[in-house]
């Protein structure tokens, strides 16, 4: 005895074995005198087999509000409740103040591709004020523990929070180890690099 579960109606194994003595689909012609229940469960069978995937429930923007504000509240890099969401039209916009730069970008990099989101606006801002004399201070120690030369030649000029970093490095590593250190200090939110290499 076969212990084969059927899931097609009575008689019929296969859609194309009722296909075969419906006379319809899978390429064999139709018969006029084929059954009107296994004519319209065939087709029923082949409209789901020619469906590539199924289509997602749209997402209310409320939904989409909550599930970010979710998934902020447990980025390890965002302190609890610094960052605010709104939604309009799957759009998410963030608000709210963060002490570095990366926080904004974990931030839009948490939300950016949750299920119905459309894109992200970055209206965050950085809090924090930026001292030259500890971008400085910094840049020295980093150099110092690289093993290279003292950053007297280096200039750092600071606006609010941009940075301005001028004079001569030499080589493209320390280049890249100063421009680096600037961005990683608080509150610092844009680095521009002026600096020449001299080979």
């Amino acid at each position: 005895m076969s212990d084969k579960v059927c899931l097609f109606p009575r008689g019929v194994c296969s859609p194309a074995n009722s296909a075969r003595r419906a006379g319809v689909g899978f390429g064999v012609e139709q018969n006029p005198g084929g059954d009107a229940r296994t004519l319209l469960f065939l087709q029923e069978v082949q409209d789901v087999m020619n469906t590539d995937k199924l289509e997602p429930a749209a997402q209310s923007d409320a939904d989409t509000a909550r599930t970010a504000q979710s998934v902020l509240q447990w980025a390890p890099l965002l302190p609890p409740g610094c960052v605010k969401v709104r939604v309009e039209n799957s759009w998410i916009t963030l608000s709210g103040n963060v002490e570095w730069e990366f926080q904004k970008k974990a931030a839009v990099r948490a939300v950016h591709h949750l299920a119905g989101v459309s894109d992200v606006s970055d209206m965050m801002t950085i809090k924090s004020t930026v001292s030259a004399t500890a971008v400085k201070s910094e840049i020295e120690m980093a150099l110092r523990r690289a093993a290279r030369r003292d950053a007297n030649e280096i200039s750092v000029d600071v606006r609010g929070n941009d940075v301005t970093l001028s004079g001569a490095v030499y080589s493209l590593s320390e280049r890249e180890l100063v421009r680096t250190t600037a961005w990683a200090m608080p509150g610092v939110r844009n680095v521009v690099d002026n600096m020449t290499v001299a080979f």
